[in-house]
């Protein structure tokens, strides 16, 4: 975000507007990996959460009523074990998204220590 917010007040050379393509790319990438992994994470840890709610607050008739619709509508939440193949298409996904946050983070580096982006000489003023 602070890239993005920065990148129209900095000088960018030709080379550099590649390797600055390439970051805002892989950086929404990799967000959106970890924000459908962070999702089916959540989703596969609702029904526990609200069956540690019920037993902290029993007389809810709210949360007895979530925990019905919940049950109705994602029965997949409610097994005890996920697929393997869940598992793994998770897990693989995980490192999809490592990988993308490996090469932001080196495609950033780039910018930084090859292209400058960013860096203020010492005769700049600063904002």
């Amino acid at each position: 975000l602070s890239g993005w917010l920065s990148e129209h007040n900095t000088f960018i050379s030709a080379a550099g507007h590649d390797f600055l393509r390439l970051h805002k790319i892989t950086a929404v990438l990799a967000t959106i990996v970890f924000l459908v992994l962070f999702l089916a994470r959540f989703v596969w840890l609702l029904s526990r959460l609200v069956a540690w709610l019920r037993l902290a607050f029993p007389k809810s008739g709210r949360l007895a009523n979530i925990q019905v619709w919940l049950a109705e509508k994602l029965p997949q939440a409610y097994v005890s074990r996920l697929p393997r193949g869940a598992v793994v298409a998770y897990l693989l996904l995980a490192f999809i998204g490592v990988g993308l946050l490996l090469a932001t983070g080196y495609l950033g580096e780039a910018l930084v220590y090859r292209f400058g982006i960013g860096v203020y000489s010492s005769g700049a003023l600063l904002p």
